[in-house]
């Protein structure tokens, strides 16, 4: 389940996707397939409501973005098999501009970059749990978690990692506000001022 300003899509085990808008009524349902076995490890749908993205199928596992529209087949703009597999759920997040999809797979996070019809796999370890967009200079926050190993990676998109810290915790969130990163871990908040020099 994900949902946005424009409406909300679930993800079922028997491998469908359920389009539901802001009024609540259902206006897709379709299997995006292509696997062997089907499943929905992740989705999401973008703000403006056009495009829905998700992680599917198990031997085989890929990652679509596809049109919204009504009925059971969905045009498909982007697809790739995903170079390592898992049946655990999987973070997908459209960014604001709904032109790059990060989703996350078994060792790494895809960045599917729409307007320019390419994608690139970033290493990572664990899984990614949350991801924050920084408009004024482009950056986007990744927090990772690996048993209590929390990682933050900043990436300047398309595919450029920037910079990585790693901290031990039980409990960690990540929050983009006002020129500032505010990274939690446990009982402790930093603050951290974002700017280039």
């Amino acid at each position: 389940f994900a949902s946005s300003e424009g409406g909300c899509v679930i993800g079922f085990a028997d491998g469908q996707i359920v389009s539901v808008k802001n009024d609540g009524s259902i206006d897709q349902r379709y299997y995006p397939g292509g696997s062997e076995y089907s499943a929905i490890y992740g989705a999401a749908v973008s703000n403006d409501g056009k495009l829905i993205a998700c992680v599917s199928g198990l031997k085989s596992q890929r990652f679509t973005v596809s049109s919204r529209n009504q009925g059971e087949h969905p045009k498909v703009i982007f697809h790739e098999y995903l170079p390592a597999e898992s049946n655990q759920l999987r973070l997908v997040k459209f960014n604001e501009d709904a032109d790059m999809v990060f989703y996350n797979y078994n060792g790494g996070l895809g960045v599917a970059d729409l307007r320019g019809a390419r994608s690139a796999h970033i290493p990572l370890d664990g899984t990614v749990v949350q991801i924050e967009e920084e408009k004024e200079f482009g950056l986007v926050f990744v927090l990772s978690r690996d048993g209590d190993r929390h990682t933050v990676t900043v990436l300047e998109p398309f595919d450029q990692v920037l910079s990585s810290t790693s901290f031990n915790a039980s409990h960690s969130f990540l929050l983009v506000r006002d020129g500032y990163v505010f990274i939690g871990r446990d009982s402790k908040i930093s603050r951290i001022s974002i700017s280039r020099r």
